[in-house]
């Protein structure tokens, strides 16, 4: 390091990186100097110097009062180092264990994050490691607080979902609390990722507890992955609903369930804060925002937004109005709407009362279907919560014909992959064959495919002869080669040159 910089003590030290306090004898200030720790491995070595400056040059592209900035970088005979603003303050998880954070703090907690987000998501920046450690708060002489994002050294420049990164021992970087599924799942990550790593900071902040718990590693990534979350709404009731709403928003299992970026969940949220008087005092609903269903497990529709009821302006008493007939002006007799007028008080008062109550029954039995439908959903998402638990601890969940049915039903579903695992795995009397009964009577050419696989899986009795009846007469061409598949497996190339035939003559 050059003479420039004088090293005064250890402040703090990650995974791969120590930060020391040092003093600017140049321009006479204090700075942070964030170094590589030692490494037996060269090639490890070379990959963390290389991370290092990779950090450096995603924070000098991001120019922004809650990021923190960067001063300097250079490599000397210890190697790399990236010299920093020094922040007086503390990191957020500090903060949390005095005390969970108050609305007013929360809001501008959000406010000054999220603006943070917003600049990162525009120079094409994936944080993928956000949690309390890496948020700063840095008190001013004001008293007041400002929010720094720290640590983008698992940053990456990204402008359209790339692939999970792992290190060379096959783990996958990030913190488990607050990591998003698709990480989990090294699948493609985009802003929705950060998003979700927000989230959980957020509820963090207001709950004091991690989101997505478990006893071990593995318990907690299946919370993520299964959404086995409590409602914020149930840790802090006096917290308004669409402020809670908004934070399990951000924290969907699926990233098409959450904001698309940062601007769009920001914007929202300015819009519910619009809605509330947090000035003083408790907080109260100035303008009248619903809230969304207490019973879903996962919140698939954003917060609502403050909408204003226009109401039709009072009609003038003495204007006509349409259909009726004016002061000295004639009237055909054939005209529909002359005869309407001409009739009499009673009968018109007597047509009306009917049609009312016509709509009245319509809007009656409506009523009852939407919520024999929303009773059903929410009956058939808690059946599937019970036999994903049953399965995590059994391997093996004990079902009905019934349960069949349910987890079809999530095939066309976000749930479908956690749907067909269960139904593979599901035990019980007559399971299996309303496995095969849904085979042959499904009509949906993707879950009648998917079912052959599953009770191909099964090895379920008596399903080579659906399989030859399904060559013989389905059209779907997915279908016809999953069945001559399966029949390719149980049945030797005697069954399946007979289907081949079959299909050929049909």
């Amino acid at each position: 390091m050059s003479e420039r910089y004088e090293i005064q003590e250890k402040i703090g030290q990650g995974g791969i990186g120590a930060v020391y306090r040092a003093f600017d004898t140049q321009l006479k200030r204090s700075v942070a100097i964030k170094r590589m720790l030692p490494s037996d491995d060269d090639s490890g070595e070379t990959d963390s110097v290389a991370m290092m400056l990779k950090e450096a040059t995603t924070l000098s592209a991001l120019q922004h009062p809650n990021i923190i900035t960067v001063y300097d970088v250079g490599i000397d005979d210890d190697g790399a180092f990236v010299v920093m603003e020094l922040l007086k303050g503390e990191t957020l998880d500090q903060v949390i264990q005095r005390g969970v954070l108050t609305l007013r703090d929360f809001c501008e907690v959000v406010t000054q994050s999220m603006e943070a987000l917003i600049a990162a998501e525009a120079a094409g920046v994936l944080h993928r490691d956000l949690k309390p450690t890496n948020v700063m708060v840095n008190w001013l002489p004001s008293k007041k607080f400002q929010v720094k994002i720290l640590d983008f050294s698992l940053a990456k420049f990204s402008r359209k979902p790339e692939p999970q990164t792992i290190d060379q021992g096959d783990a996958i970087f990030g913190s488990i609390y607050f990591m998003a599924p698709e990480q989990f799942e090294r699948g493609n990550l985009d802003k929705r990722t950060d998003l979700y790593s927000m989230g959980c900071l957020y509820y963090f902040c207001l709950a004091g507890q991690y989101p997505f718990q478990g006893d071990s590693a593995a318990q907690v990534m299946a919370s993520h992955l299964q959404g086995t979350v409590t409602p914020i709404q149930q840790i802090r009731a006096d917290l308004p609903p669409v402020i809670c709403q908004w934070v399990m928003w951000l924290i969907n299992r699926y990233p098409n369930d959450r904001p698309q970026d940062a601007r769009e969940a920001f914007e929202n949220f300015q819009q519910l804060l619009a809605s509330l008087d947090i000035r003083g005092g408790a907080p109260h609903v100035v303008g009248t925002p619903t809230g969304l269903s207490k019973t879903s497990r996962r919140l698939i529709v954003p917060p609502p937004k403050r909408t204003t009821a226009v109401n039709p302006l009072p009609r003038d008493p003495t204007q006509p109005t349409e259909g009726s007939p004016v002061e000295g002006e004639e009237h055909s007799a054939e005209t529909s709407t002359t005869r309407i007028a001409k009739r009499p008080r009673s009968q018109g008062v007597s047509f009306l009362m009917v049609m009312l109550g016509v709509l009245a029954l319509i809007a009656i039995g409506l009523g009852v279907v939407v919520a024999m439908r929303k009773a059903a959903a929410i009956e058939a998402v808690a059946r599937l919560e019970a036999l994903a638990s049953e399965h995590a601890s059994t391997g093996r969940p004990e079902g009905s014909p019934r349960d069949v049915g349910t987890l079809i039903g999530f095939f066309d579903s976000p749930d479908a992959p956690e749907a067909k695992i269960l139904l593979t795995d599901l035990s019980g009397n007559g399971v299996e064959e309303a496995i095969l009964a849904a085979l042959e009577t499904e009509e949906k050419a993707s879950v009648k495919a998917s079912l052959i696989k599953i009770a191909l899986q099964r090895e379920i009795p008596g399903l080579e002869e659906i399989l030859v009846r399904l060559t013989s007469r389905e059209e779907d061409p997915v279908v016809i080669k999953e069945a001559m598949e399966g029949l390719r497996q149980i049945g030797g190339f005697e069954t399946f040159g007979m289907a081949h035939n079959l299909v050929k003559t049909s």
